[in-house]
Parts: structure tokens; C-alpha cells; sequence
């Protein structure tokens, strides 16, 4: 009974590897005739099995970008937008290679995506979101890079065919007021308030790890203390059991000599 069921798991594990391996070819185009749609929704599924095995993307994160991010994004703008969740499911090892391999490279992506217009109008606000979440998941100091998004977006908005901002806001001088496009303008609220909420949630993150930190830092401390204060009453006793074993002896000595 106990062979069967092992075959039956290798045959399982062994079919799930080969299912594995067969979604790859697909998002890689390996396959031929194979669409930007197809290799979107294999790379889909790949990010729905890295929830429970977040290994399963690592073999494969250079391909991620160079597909998510290069000339297929443009035939499927889809495909940008789940190669940001494929980076956000990166297991902790894999985004340490990954920014040791391709920081710049991924964060110029990702920025190009934020602050700039090669998205549909219809798409780039759900790409967006997962672009700023990835950054926020693997940047070292997300707030850097996050401010300067801002800055660019603002920019774009009061910049927009070189007009001198400062001018056309001193409404004291008696210019005209500052005109903006809608969807410009749109875009960048919608950054704004993104990367506040990402901000929250980061620094909560890193207020639960110093609270972590010293949390065993003090246990720690606690345990050195226990181990001292043992080592005191363990000394003590050890020298109380010494002064009871001389006085027996020196009340046997004395016994002795006395018979005789």
C-alpha cells in the first residue's frame, strides 16, 4: 500500500513539473504560434502557483523582464502589468538576485511604466498599481525612488509644453491661471495617493520588524540574565555543600580520635 501511494505522488509531482515546464515554454514563446495572450495567461498561472511556491519564478525573473517589459508589452499592454505581480511573488532570495542583477534595469522599468504614456489610458491605471506595490516590494528604499515619480508626474502636469509654472500661479502679477490636462492630472493624483497607501503599509512593515528585533533582543537579554543568575546559586550551593562536607569530616576525624 505504501508503494502505491508513493508512486502515485511521483507520478503527481513529476506531471505538476512537467505542467510547470510547459507554462514556461509558453510564456517564453518557445512554443510555436504561441500569442502576447497566451504567454500573459501562462505567466498568469505561474504567479497563482508561486502564492504556494514562490520559488517556482526564480529559475526564470530575467525572462519576466525582458517579456514583461519589452516589445510584447507593447502587443499585449496586459503583460506588463502581470509581470509587476510576478515581481511582487519573488521569493526573498530571488528579489536579492534580482537586484543584484538588474536593479537598474527593472527600476527603469517600472518608473517608465509609473510616470510615463506608452500604456492605454484604459490599462495603465491597474498596471500602475502593480508597478508602484513591485517597487515598494524589492526597492531597499522605496521612498527615493517613489518621491521621484512624484516629482516626474508633477512636472509632466504643470510643465506641459514648457509653461513656467511659478508664473502662471503668481496670480498676483495678473496672469492667466495654470491650465492642466484632465488625464495628466488624473495620472498623477493617482500616483500620489498609490504611493501614499504603499507608504502606510511600508512603514507599519517596518515598525512590526524593530518591534520584532527588540522583542528578541530582549529575550535574549533575559535569557543571558537567567543563565548569570543560575550560575550565581548554582556556585553558591556548590560552596554551601563544600563547608558540609568538610564539617562531616572534621566531626569524623574527631569521632575517630575519640574511640580510640
Amino acid at each position: 500500500m505504501f508503494l502505491i501511494w508513493f508512486s502515485l505522488f511521483g507520478f503527481l509531482i513529476s506531471s505538476l513539473l512537467l505542467q510547470i515546464s510547459a507554462l514556461w515554454d509558453f510564456f517564453c514563446f518557445n512554443v510555436g504560434g504561441t500569442t502576447a495572450e497566451q504567454s500573459r495567461g501562462a505567466l498568469s498561472v505561474l504567479c497563482m502557483v508561486a502564492k504556494t511556491s514562490s520559488g517556482v519564478l526564480g529559475s526564470h525573473f530575467q525572462d519576466i523582464i525582458d517579456i514583461g517589459f519589452g516589445r510584447w508589452s507593447k502587443v499585449d499592454p496586459l503583460l506588463a502589468r502581470t509581470a509587476c505581480l510576478a515581481i511582487q511573488r519573488l521569493s526573498e532570495d530571488d528579489k536579492k538576485k534580482l537586484l543584484a542583477s538588474s536593479s537598474a534595469r527593472i527600476f527603469g522599468f517600472l518608473e517608465s511604466l509609473i510616470t510615463g504614456f506608452w500604456l492605454p489610458a484604459n490599462i495603465w491605471f491597474a498596471a500602475a498599481d502593480k508597478a508602484i506595490a513591485a517597487i515598494y516590494a524589492i526597492h531597499p528604499t522605496p521612498e527615493t525612488i517613489a518621491a521621484d515619480m512624484i516629482k516626474k508626474s508633477l512636472s509632466s502636469v504643470c510643465n506641459d509644453g514648457g509653461v513656467n509654472v511659478q508664473s502662471d500661479i503668481d496670480t498676483s502679477s495678473g496672469s492667466m491661471p495654470l491650465t492642466v490636462q484632465v488625464a495628466k492630472l488624473s495620472r498623477c493624483l493617482f500616483i500620489i495617493s498609490h504611493v501614499a497607501m504603499n507608504q502606510l503599509v511600508y512603514i507599519e512593515s517596518c515598525a512590526r520588524k524593530i518591534q520584532k528585533q527588540k522583542l528578541t533582543k530582549e529575550k535574549k537579554d533575559n535569557e543571558n540574565q537567567n543563565l548569570d543568575s543560575n550560575g550565581t546559586v548554582s556556585t553558591g550551593t556548590q560552596k554551601v555543600q563544600s563547608m558540609f562536607l568538610s564539617y562531616g569530616h572534621v566531626i569524623l576525624i574527631a569521632s575517630t580520635i575519640s574511640c580510640q
